[in-house]
This record gives C-alpha cells, sequence and structure tokens, in this order.
C-alpha cells in the first residue's frame, strides 16, 4: 500500500525527521496516529539507508522503495559494468590501451578460428547428411523394388 505515501502530504518531511530511528520503533511509537501511513514511512526508514548506499547517485529524495525490489537490484557499481560490458567497452577487468589493443587482436584470431571451426562443422555436416540421404535413398529404392516385386532389389 506504498500508494498512500503518494496521497500523504509531507511524508517525505516526516520520513526526514525519524531518520536516525529504528523502523520497528517508528511502528511501535506511532502505530495508532491517525492519518499517518505509519506501516509505509518504516518501510521507507528500512529502505532509504539502502538505497542510498547500494544506487549512489541514481538514489533522489522522495523516490518510494519496495525492499524486496530494493534487494534484487543491482547496484550502481554493478549496473555500470555490466553496461559497459554489453556497450564493449570493457572485458570484464581494467586494461590499459596497449591491452585493449592486444585483447582485441586476440578476439579477432579467435573469431576467425571459430568461424574456420564452425565452417569446418558445416562441411563435415553436409557430407554425414549427404551420406545419410544417400542410404536412405539407396534403401528406398530397395524397398521401393522390393513392393514392385523385383526380386533382389535391383533396378531394371
Amino acid at each position: 500500500m506504498l500508494i498512500r505515501l503518494l496521497n500523504t502530504p509531507g511524508w517525505h518531511d516526516l520520513l526526514e525527521c525519524h531518520r536516525e530511528e529504528d523502523p520497528a520503533g517508528f511502528v511501535l511509537r506511532f502505530a495508532g496516529k491517525k492519518g499517518w501511513p505509519v506501516r509505509e514511512i518504516a518501510e521507507q526508514l528500512h529502505c532509504y539507508p539502502r538505497a542510498e548506499t547500494k544506487l549512489g547517485p541514481l538514489h533522489r529524495p522522495g523516490m518510494i522503495y519496495l525492499r524486496e525490489a530494493l534487494e534484487q537490484a543491482s547496484g550502481y557499481a554493478a549496473a555500470t559494468w555490466r553496461a559497459e560490458i554489453v556497450m564493449g567497452k570493457t572485458g570484464g577487468h581494467a586494461e590499459t590501451d596497449g591491452e585493449a589493443d592486444a585483447n582485441a587482436n586476440d578476439d579477432a584470431n579467435a573469431n576467425d578460428d571459430a568461424n574456420a571451426n564452425a565452417n569446418a562443422n558445416d562441411d563435415a555436416n553436409a557430407n554425414a547428411n549427404a551420406n545419410a540421404n544417400d542410404d536412405a535413398n539407396a534403401n528406398a529404392n530397395a524397398n521401393a523394388n522390393d513392393d514392385a516385386g523385383i526380386p533382389g532389389g535391383t533396378d531394371v
């Protein structure tokens, strides 16, 4: 029911006033307070310190967090690192310019080798399929000839 926070003017100011308070202690202290979304503010008291640490510059005051979603979210550092990998800016570790050039050449050679192996495998598979098809055709012809009553299964 975090939507109640959106409908409660000044909820963030209230959160800031009780920032140092334990969420469970906050709930016990203000449980009977009418008009306050006590449980929701307690959840934010739990989430805000974690969000500031985990999300870094992505966290903004006034944001509303779900505890489970925050726990499952990647931290800012991990998300930035993964984005760099996806964008090809890093190989997963810090490297100098010379290492980056060498790694790029290694990657290109590895790709060439992989393509050569793929082509060799394609050729081998094509030959195996051709042989299998020849065997299947020979068996089909023999069976057709047997069905036609030709002795020995030979073509006429």
